[in-house]
């Protein structure tokens, strides 16, 4: 899961759903491996979503999948899983610790994640000194086929 760039190595992290299906594995695989049954009630999925994406992770090199017996991490997946749950909870720290947003263990869209985003932009206005009257600079949007990602960092 790693991308190059002028020969070294970017890290590029999963996308939301693979990650979705990371975290549940890894929390669901304390005593062996993770059910099909266990992922979907703990992501409020179908059982055939949950196989689909374990046979998907598996040829992604992320976990270990036999059909009726779960999923297992494996040691590719539990770097990827550790990284987005130590990610998550940098954020839940400096929401918490920073804006005082309480947040909550596991919400999946819906209105609980729209009111913590409205919270976190009403805490951020309260914390700057007045309403910008300009847009701030924007980086250059990267254009197809150019080689030098450089320049949009």
């Amino acid at each position: 899961m790693d991308g190059k760039m002028d020969g070294a190595t970017i890290p590029r992290s999963p996308s939301s759903s693979v990650g979705d299906y990371l975290k549940a594995i890894w929390e669901s695989a304390e005593a062996g491996p993770a059910s099909t049954k266990e992922v979907a009630e703990r992501l409020s999925v179908s059982k055939a979503s949950v196989t689909n994406m374990f046979a998907r992770l598996r040829e992604m090199g992320l976990v270990e999948y036999e059909r009726y017996r779960g999923a297992s991490l494996t040691e590719e997946g539990r770097v990827e899983a550790h990284g987005l749950i130590r990610r998550h909870r940098l954020i839940e720290t400096f929401l918490l610790e920073h804006l005082g947003l309480p947040v909550g263990g596991g919400a999946r869209g819906g209105r609980e994640a729209g009111a913590c985003r409205l919270r976190l932009l009403h805490r951020a206005a309260g914390r700057t000194p007045r309403a910008p009257r300009a847009r701030p600079p924007r980086r250059p949007h990267p254009r197809r086929g150019r080689d030098d990602r450089t320049a949009f960092l």
